[in-house]
């Protein structure tokens, strides 16, 4: 017998922010800290273009300072890359320093926003797992996400009543949780359903959750 599958709205998708579901959940997850994200910095991530903002290009350089090795060939690399730097200035003096306020709390973070963190996107941090030590990491894996970009540019795709402007419906929010080093293999979705869990699901690296 066929079974009739909910349709998913616009307020489902809402309620599974996290921003909504941490405060219930506090006391039972990992400690995260939660930052609203201002309209300037929703047009960076936005934005096609890819550049880091200008204390995290600082703080790769000071990385490529200390892992540089003495030759005179990578010498001569790093000194005409700084002269030929045109990297585009853009800074949220405020933002980052909530975000740097929050590293010195947790010394490692993990990223995500309202519903997906950036593991397509592990690749461009040397640590793989998504541990985030500066500035650096946390905005080269949200800008190089496809999860992300979701997130910011579609969330209510398959919303059955999706407008115009239900993009302006949310608070979108970056939420940096202190890092934790979990197997992939003790990682469950449960589903909940009038105070009672209904289901669970294990890890699939594809979700971007």
């Amino acid at each position: 017998m066929a079974t009739d599958v909910p349709r998913v709205s616009v307020q489902d998708v809402l309620n599974c922010s996290f921003s909504v579901w941490y405060p219930i959940f506090e006391k039972h997850s990992i400690k995260s800290v939660i930052l609203n994200l201002t309209d300037d910095v929703l047009q960076y991530l936005r934005s096609d273009e890819f550049y880091l903002p200008t204390s995290a290009n600082e703080a790769m350089d000071e990385m490529r300072q200390a892992n540089a090795e003495s030759s005179d060939d990578e010498d001569h690399w790093s000194d005409e890359d700084a002269d030929n730097d045109s990297t585009k200035k853009i800074s949220f003096p405020e933002f980052e320093q909530k975000i740097k306020n929050v590293l010195d709390q947790y010394d490692a973070v993990f990223p995500k926003l309202n519903w997906s963190s950036p593991k397509d996107a592990r690749w461009m941090i040397s640590d793989s797992r998504l541990k985030c030590m500066n500035l650096a990491d946390i905005f080269l894996l949200l800008k190089s996400s496809d999860f992300i970009t979701h997130d910011l540019c579609e969330p209510f795709k398959f919303c059955h009543d999706d407008t115009n402007n239900s993009l302006s419906t949310i608070q979108y929010v970056l939420v940096l949780r202190k890092w934790s080093a979990l197997h992939p293999s003790k990682e469950f979705r449960c589903f909940v359903k009038n105070h009672r869990i209904i289901g669970h699901q294990g890890y699939c690296a594809d979700i971007g959750t």
